[in-house]
């Protein structure tokens, strides 16, 4: 409500000024007229003198509420700078600091004492790189500044500035209409480190890969080959640069279907070619990768074409071999019928021990082919 008072006292302001005015032409006109009689005129100037004193009051009691309001306003914009978790500054034309929250103090707190109003922006980062504040800058001081003063010049791209006591700054700086410069410096360590912490894992990841034994393919949701490690090259003949883009289709010579979804769960055996036209078979296992801005396929390709092989040379038909171990120093030859305490053994040939034709079978053994 006293607020209200205020601005229509501002508003009523130029009309008691006009009224003033014209009170006081009109006992100035009067008095001129020295041969009339002007028996009011005594009271038209005690109203002009009540008119001015209430235009003086009411001047008064305006700009005294509007002060208050700037003083309140002041007051809260200070505080709510203050508040901010990110450090402002703010400097004129002529590049002196003209108000900064304490924010900018904790994050520069050997510069305290230099944060005073009128302090140019070069001078106070000149200090900051001379106490050893920036550790970019040491080494290579005036190439740093150099570099920094362009940056503010600009004004457009955001700065990343690390502090001697390990803490990251993003700076912001903008230019005002007025010709002055607001920076703002918000501090992003958390954000940095989860950065770092997650490009050394993508970097171990990454070196697993590139060494794993097995060929790994990434596929996007559409089964389109997006990366793939050396294995995977040397597996199917083709160079990675040949091979992106394509549809894991055209690998494997049958259809997958519409997504790679369709081929999650256990492992599948399938059989396709190498670039040379060698025959391969393959294990084929398929994982999914979401999260809240990726979406991909993980293809882990296990190359059993030489274990099938040597299956299949183990599949042969060749002779067995029983062999007796006689159990007596008597014995002379095997029984027709194996005593109880006799011990036997079969196997295939391939897994004859690799021994001399002379030590094989061993002392004291007959070997019988069925």
């Amino acid at each position: 409500m006293k607020a209200h008072n205020a601005d229509a006292a501002i508003r009523w302001l130029p009309l008691t000024v006009i009224l003033a005015l014209a009170l006081q032409v009109a006992v100035l006109w009067l008095d001129r007229l020295n041969d009339a009689e002007v028996s009011w005129l005594p009271g038209l100037a005690a109203a002009s003198l009540v008119v001015n004193l209430l235009l003086a009051a009411l001047a008064t009691l305006a700009l005294r509420r509007a002060r208050e309001r700037i003083r309140a306003a002041n007051r809260s914009l200070e505080e709510a700078i203050d508040a901010l978790p990110a450090s402002v500054e703010i400097f004129d034309q002529d590049d002196r600091l003209v108000a900064y929250n304490k924010q900018l103090a904790a994050n520069y707190p050997h510069m305290v004492q230099a944060f005073q109003r009128g302090a140019r922006f070069e001078e106070l980062v000149r200090r900051s790189v001379r106490d050893g504040a920036i550790p970019a800058a040491v080494g290579r001081e005036e190439a740093w500044l150099a570099e920094r003063f362009a940056d503010r010049a600009r004004g457009q791209e955001a700065l990343l500035q690390r502090l001697s006591d390990g803490r990251w700054l993003r700076i912001f700086e903008r230019r005002t209409p007025s010709g002055g410069t607001v920076g703002v410096r918000l501090d992003v360590s958390d954000l940095i480190l989860e950065q770092q912490r997650l490009a050394a894992s993508q970097a171990h990841l990454k070196a697993f890969v590139q060494a794993a034994p097995n060929g790994v393919l990434t596929l996007d949701t559409e089964g389109h080959v997006l990366e793939l490690n050396p294995a995977a090259e040397r597996l199917f003949g083709f160079r990675a640069a040949e091979l992106r883009g394509s549809h894991i289709d055209l690998l494997f010579g049958i259809c997958m279907g519409e997504s790679p979804a369709e081929l999650l769960g256990e492992s599948r055996e399938l059989s396709t070619r190498r670039r040379d036209g060698q025959e391969l078979t393959l294990q084929l296992s398929m994982a999914e990768v979401r999260t809240d801005t990726t979406h991909r396929f993980v293809c882990i390709i296990t190359d059993l074409t030489s274990v099938n092989a040597r299956k299949s040379r183990c599949s042969w038909p060749m002779p067995i071999i029983f062999i007796w171990w006689r159990t007596t120093p008597t014995a002379t030859s095997p029984p027709s019928t194996p005593p109880a305490c006799a011990r036997w053994t079969a196997c295939s040939a391939p897994c004859m021990p690799a021994a001399s034709p002379r030590s094989w079978p061993p002392a004291g053994a007959w070997a019988t082919w069925p």
